[in-house]
């Protein structure tokens, strides 16, 4: 990650500090939010951000870091911007316009949705999206809004046993049970999807290939994420 900062670093660079929408600046380092028309501006996402309103990237570098999202049901316009997505990523937005820049999505899982007019490239656009499970057309439910509770330092939810061979007990803190759960295999497919509001979940897993998964829980527009291993 080190390295990862050292190349994105500018003059101008905006990185994450908690969820939120892109346009507050408590999310944002320095309490300072990006405009919704960066131009040779690094944007690091850390956390899960979302947008309700165009953006417009020209000459820029944009990283998803690992665990992270951005998701808004409006148009994100890229020119001559170099887009990166890490593991355990999702992009989502209505409209995708790309020209003269490159995407990397290599490592897997990056899950990729764009709804309704769908992804637009122009020349000399670079794309690699070999690590992403990528869809047009579906629906999609951006989870992160300001008023959601925070993540404390304990705990809200935990996995046993872990690994896991037939069932698994999902257990969380009163006051942050799911409302639904989602499993994402490594490619990002969400394989599993469980509603519930208790605070103790048991699902079965022995349909499941050996491997390793990530467990998404959302509470009232929060999403805590998780992971585990089935034998």
């Amino acid at each position: 990650m080190i390295l990862l900062l050292s190349y994105y670093a500018s003059a101008n660079t905006f990185i994450t500090k908690d969820d939120g929408y892109w346009s507050d600046p408590n999310i944002w380092t320095y309490n300072i939010a990006p405009p919704f028309n960066p131009t040779g501006d690094t944007i690091i996402i850390k956390h899960c951000v979302k947008f309700d309103s165009v953006i417009n990237f020209n000459n820029c570098k944009f990283l998803l870091d690992t665990l992270s999202s951005l998701c808004g049901h409006k148009r994100l316009n890229f020119s001559n911007t170099r887009f990166d997505a890490m593991p355990w990523t999702s992009f989502k937005c209505d409209t995708f316009y790309f020209y003269n820049g490159s995407v990397g999505a290599t490592y897997y899982p990056v899950q990729i949705i764009i709804q309704f007019q769908g992804m637009f490239w122009g020349t000399g656009t670079s794309f690699n999206a070999s690590g992403a499970s990528l869809a047009v057309g579906p629906n999609f439910w951006c989870s992160c809004t300001l008023d959601v509770p925070k993540i404390t330092p304990t705990p809200v939810l935990s996995l046993f046993p872990n690994p896991v061979e037939d069932q698994l007990n999902i257990s969380f803190l009163s006051g942050y049970e799911a409302e639904f759960i989602e499993i994402l295999d490594r490619t990002g497919r969400v394989v599993k999807t469980i509603l519930s509001e208790s605070t103790v979940q048991k699902t079965d897993c022995s349909d499941l290939a050996a491997g390793f998964y990530l467990l998404l829980a959302y509470n009232r527009g929060a999403c805590y994420t998780t992971k585990f291993v089935k034998k």
